[in-house]
């Protein structure tokens, strides 16, 4: 029998309960929320407001990334939860040179080189190269070049927590690539995301 002072909330920690229900609350918040970015992300398409893509790709280019938002936090407050760390977006401070921390040198790196980089290198060069073979076709090329894209974002140092919010990011881009037909609008979208992980990133 429990000790009256032993509380049904220590029982389930004692269980590993609680930490369960986290997990499993922070999971489906992920999945709906990635449901409810696929949701607008067609509505951008295909409904009322597909015409605006070839005529304003960077503002199509806008819509699509706040369309993904609600997917990126799902799927970052689960990372966070699963992964124990203070931040999950946190970076391998020995991936990067020293004098790129807290300086310009950083700034320009992460705003402007990366971004244009790599949209030139994953949605530029290997999407548009895969996209052109009928075995691939453009959706599995947007989602081939995402995989590559979070994968080489680990490799570089990121911690493994941020491989799933780096793919949602990189399907998002590629999908502004190929809708809006604009990698000039995928590297715009691309450097405003990162300007946002930076503050993020500056969290405790």
């Amino acid at each position: 029998m429990l000790p009256s002072q032993f509380s049904l909330v220590e029982f389930a920690q004692i269980l590993g309960l609680v930490e369960f229900a986290q997990i499993l609350g922070a999971l489906g918040l992920a999945l709906l929320g990635i449901k409810g970015s696929w949701f607008f992300l067609k509505t951008l398409l295909w409904g009322p407001f597909s015409g605006n893509a070839p005529q304003k790709p960077y503002r199509h280019a806008i819509s699509c990334y706040l369309a993904g938002i609600p997917a990126l936090l799902g799927t970052s407050l689960f990372i966070y939860v699963l992964h124990g760390g203070p931040n999950p977006f946190s970076v391998n401070p020995d991936a990067y040179n020293l004098w790129l921390n807290n300086s310009l040198g950083f700034y320009v790196l992460a705003f402007v080189a990366a971004p244009v980089f790599e949209e030139l290198v994953f949605r530029g060069f290997l999407q548009g190269w895969l996209s052109k073979y009928p075995a691939f076709g453009p959706q599995r090329a947007i989602v081939f070049s995402a995989v590559a894209f979070a994968a080489c974002h680990i490799l570089g140092g990121h911690e493994w927590a941020v491989a799933l919010p780096v793919f949602l990011i990189g399907l998002i881009l590629g999908w502004i690539r190929w809708s809006a037909g604009s990698l000039r609008a995928a590297m715009m979208v691309h450097a405003i995301h990162n300007m946002v992980i930076t503050i993020l990133s500056a969290l405790p």
